[in-house]
């Protein structure tokens, strides 16, 4: 008799299993001498964090993804544990808005922290014309859920009819409210919800 299929799980990367605004906050403040506090991130435009142009903001996004700084990006406290714990009842499917050219050093990040715990990575490539929106990504894959951090991925997600679990940062704190967005704190609390 055939194993059921489980339901796919869609997760984001950035500051849903790693901190990454975390450590390229640290990074652009060393390298372009500014006082930028984590808590200050109201948006997760960076051009308008950093006062500068998108293009420019892009690159420097690219430029901290290609240093060594990036390998010591942490993982969010509690991700490997619930995904060792999720794992036994859905398919996990990591969806971020990462550009291709990004996707080596995404994995080998992905594979440091959380080693065969994550199916395939789909990049949306976000702020480019070829930009694929999650809420998309997420109906091709068949996703019931996804896991994310940007107030306006989750919004569009569950517009689409798939609810979004919202983890709470600076960024998204003035999230439109929707019955399928949940705001949630840790990973646990997600374990919760999910199991």
């Amino acid at each position: 008799m055939p194993r059921p299929v489980k339901p796919m799980l869609a997760l984001d990367i950035d500051d849903v299993l790693i901190e990454f605004v975390v450590k390229l906050n640290a990074w652009h403040n060393r390298v372009y001498r500014k006082q930028i506090r984590y808590e200050d991130y109201n948006y997760y435009d960076f051009s308008l964090m950093w006062g500068t142009s998108l293009d420019e903001a892009k690159r420097r996004v690219w430029e901290f993804c290609g240093s060594p700084v990036h390998t010591e990006i942490e993982p969010v406290a509690g991700a490997a544990q619930a995904l060792v714990r999720l794992r036994a009842r859905y398919q996990l499917t990591n969806i971020t808005g990462r550009q291709p050219h990004l996707a080596q050093c995404t994995r080998q990040l992905l594979n440091r922290h959380f080693p065969g715990l994550l199916g395939p990575v789909i990049f949306c490539d976000h702020f480019s014309p070829d930009e694929l929106s999650k809420a998309v990504a997420c109906r091709q894959i068949g996703a019931v859920m996804i896991v994310e951090d940007l107030a306006e991925n989750a919004f569009l997600c569950a517009e689409a009819g798939i609810p979004a679990l919202l983890f709470d940062r600076p960024w998204n704190q003035q999230a439109e409210r929707h019955p399928l967005i949940t705001r949630v704190m840790s990973w646990p609390e997600i374990c919760a919800i999910l199991l």
